[in-house]
């Protein structure tokens, strides 16, 4: 019996120390796409996006763990006690033509490193959800505010894609030119069937500057191969 209330008192704890990340905005409602914190900023880079979101998390006593030189990726994590972890994750990918969309995972780990560690994922309906959610609410109608900035000539691929078929395609972007069209399916990324996380393959069909993928595709009863110079 002790040990539960044990287990109970820092599970409580733990959440109020977490939740020191939600006097950054009032909590605000996650009606999104994902159910997670998700939005889609406008007249914004990637790298913005990433040096505000770091910003604030380093403020509210997080530390940086990872970041990606393409920043699709940023990573923080905060050890109030040996005993947790808390890791909040912000997928960061271009989405034209409306803007940069970032999804975040939050998770929280009893006993980090070991064997009998536990994992709680945190990313759908809690308190921390909805205080990520509204900083990235801030930081999109900050930006909501803004004039349309000039954009460098390098635009991203130029589709958005939903359950892996895509829905737009931009005139006179890089997937219009390479032949893509609104309702092809993709089957495989550089040769790697997809995953199925959606997130995760967006991250890899952006990829590295300069660089090329190949997707092969599904338009109506045909498989094509495209290549994509990001």
């Amino acid at each position: 019996m002790k040990s539960i209330l044990h287990l109970i008192t820092y599970w409580i704890l733990i959440l109020l120390v977490i939740t020191g990340c939600a006097t950054m905005e009032p909590a605000k409602t996650l009606d999104t796409q994902t159910g997670k914190a998700d939005i889609i900023i406008p007249h914004a880079s990637k790298a913005e996006i990433a040096d505000k979101i770091t910003n604030t998390m380093l403020s509210s006593d997080f530390q940086l763990e990872m970041r990606d030189p393409d920043v699709n990726v940023l990573s923080f994590v905060k050890r109030p006690r040996e005993q947790w972890l808390a890791r909040y994750t912000y997928n960061i990918v271009n989405h034209p033509p409306e803007g940069v969309r970032v999804i975040t995972s939050i998770s929280l780990i009893h006993y980090p490193g070991r064997r009998d560690q536990v994992v709680t994922d945190l990313s759908r309906g809690s308190k921390e959800a909805e205080s990520a959610y509204a900083l990235l609410t801030r930081i999109r109608d900050n930006y909501s505010r803004q004039e349309p900035a000039k954009e460098p000539a390098k635009k991203g691929l130029g589709m958005t894609m939903k359950d892996y078929t895509i829905t737009a395609v931009v005139q006179g972007g890089v997937a219009e030119k390479a032949g893509l069209q609104k309702g092809d399916v993709i089957v495989k990324i550089d040769g790697e069937p997809i995953t199925g996380d959606e997130m995760k393959d967006a991250v890899r069909i952006n990829g590295r500057p300069g660089a090329t993928v190949k997707l092969l595709i599904r338009r109506d009863d045909q498989e094509l191969v495209v290549h994509l110079a990001r």
